[in-house]
């Protein structure tokens, strides 16, 4: 390939993934994903916020876990919503007892409702009753 065309064709690439990534970043905040890194080796744990919906409107909310290589048990999670007001909303998953057979597990909150624009979510993940890292939160607009 001369350097002419493989030049283009980086070009091309990189235009794409432009163009990917102002897609990604135009959505609105209730259509959103947000991950925090746990310290410690290699940084392999990290729990996730997903938002799915779109503006103010919220469908559902994921709250995900991975530890990296090991099982999760006795798990839970937690959502909480806070207005620009400071009023609250708070959802809890059910538990689960036990452990997965892998190292990711989540919990999905359909709410299907509008909150006022501006509110912060987070999401917590619990295992045996302690909370797992930091909380990933997002912004709904």
């Amino acid at each position: 390939m001369s350097r002419l065309k493989s030049r283009r064709a980086l070009v091309l690439a990189l235009s794409v993934l432009a163009v990917s990534l102002s897609i990604g970043a135009s959505t609105a905040s209730a259509g959103s994903v947000g991950c925090t890194w746990a310290t410690g080796p290699l940084y392999k744990n990290y729990t996730c916020l997903t938002i799915n919906g779109e503006g103010t409107y919220v469908k559902s909310f994921r709250v995900t876990y991975k530890k990296g290589g090991e099982h999760i048990c006795y798990s839970q999670a937690k959502v909480v919503v806070t207005s620009p007001s400071g009023y609250r909303w708070t959802y809890w998953s059910p538990y689960r007892s036990g452990c997965t057979w892998w190292d990711l597990a989540w919990f999905d909150f359909p709410v299907y409702r509008h909150y006022p624009s501006g509110s912060r979510a987070c999401g917590t993940f619990y295992t045996s009753g302690v909370a797992v890292g930091p909380s990933p939160c997002n912004y709904i607009r």
